[in-house]
């Protein structure tokens, strides 16, 4: 993730009862831990700006987050290796490390993908539909 922008969607919700994830995990916090935890989790269940300014007091990059997130086409993170080149190394060099990958045939009508990092993914072309599995590769009809 480096660029931070708004967004909103185009459709109708499909229910009115319909919840947004965070107004789920604070429901579920404010249920969990109750109304003394020092974390106000009802006051930020409707309101972004809020969870915007916890995010921006504990993550690098996202000071005045509320303002900066407001301005068209957002702002871009920090991200020292590419601005600096500068990367949190012993030596301050990147470290590169080759990895062997054993070949996987996908079964007809699918097509596995591979990326760099801990989710290998399964899609048929046919639906669209794509199942992944963290830390392991996906497994076709799964």
């Amino acid at each position: 993730m480096s660029s931070v922008h708004t967004s909103t969607g185009v459709l109708e919700p499909p229910s009115p009862h319909l919840r947004s994830e965070v107004a789920i995990v604070c429901d579920l916090a404010a249920a969990l831990l109750g109304a003394d935890h020092p974390v106000a989790w009802a006051a930020m269940r409707d309101e972004n700006d809020r969870v915007r300014d916890h995010i921006a007091r504990v993550i690098p990059g996202f000071a005045d987050f509320n303002r900066r997130v407001r301005v068209p086409g957002g702002f871009v993170l920090p991200q020292p290796p590419r601005d600096e080149r500068r990367f949190a190394t012993p030596d301050g060099r990147a470290q590169l490390t080759a990895t062997h990958v054993a070949a996987r045939a996908a079964e007809p009508g699918f097509c596995c993908c591979r990326r760099c990092g801990p989710t290998t993914s399964t899609t048929r072309p046919s639906t669209g539909t794509t199942t992944a599995t963290a830390g392991s590769p996906a497994t076709a009809g799964s």
